[in-house]
């Protein structure tokens, strides 16, 4: 087997993204977890610039790579652990974990949302926090904000945002999205919860 494997790395040599990814543990990524405010409520748990942390940022989002999904949702795990730890605050407050949705243009192209699959790997080792993906809706398609300034990013995004459902009030919402550079996409998305009745919506993303 390790001979066949030595030939097809020969033949087929992995990009150097993808060697990270491969070789990479839930220990050598949560080294790099150091989260940090990216607004009043908004939360970065990794820095987008480091190799490793983006070698799994792009796996995860145009290769569906489930390991690197797995070990962001280790990270995004980790960190849920240690903030309910510490607001005892909200111990009678279920936990609601909801994925950014993907515009519909998006989500036909690649087949998937990368930031539902991680969720929902992280909602499996978390049995106090609940998955819902369906509550969070786009209301219209907006245009990848990778390509837009920082003032065209807010425009671009402002009311994209809607929900199915009213949010229970009872409940904290933790709203997820793989990367963000103003927070733009979480703030939009985050009012869209608060402005349909929570009083409690905490915005994460893995990487800033």
């Amino acid at each position: 087997m390790r001979a066949l494997r030595l030939i097809l790395d020969l033949l087929f040599p992995l990009s150097h993204r993808a060697v990270l990814v491969e070789d990479a543990t839930l220990e050598s990524i949560g080294q790099y977890a150091r989260p940090v405010r990216v607004t009043d409520n908004i939360v970065a748990l990794l820095p987008y610039r480091k190799p490793l942390v983006r070698a799994c940022i792009t796996a995860a989002k145009f290769k569906d790579n489930e390991k690197a999904q797995t070990l962001l949702a280790g990270v995004l795990v980790d960190y849920l652990n240690e903030w309910s730890a510490a607001n005892t605050i909200l111990d009678d407050s279920p936990l609601v974990l909801v994925p950014v949705p993907l515009s519909s243009e998006r989500r036909k192209e690649r087949g998937y949302n990368q930031v539902e699959r991680i969720a929902r790997l992280a909602a499996k080792k978390l049995p106090h926090v609940y998955l819902d993906t369906d509550l969070l809706v786009r209301t219209r398609d907006t245009l990848p904000q990778t390509t837009l300034s920082g003032t065209e990013r807010r425009t671009n995004v402002a009311g994209a945002f809607g929900v199915s459902s009213p949010p229970d009030p009872s409940h904290t919402y933790i709203v997820l999205d793989d990367v963000s550079t103003t927070g733009s996409t979480l703030t939009a998305a985050t009012e869209a919860i608060e402005s349909a009745g929570s009083t409690a919506v905490l915005g994460i993303t893995l990487a800033h």
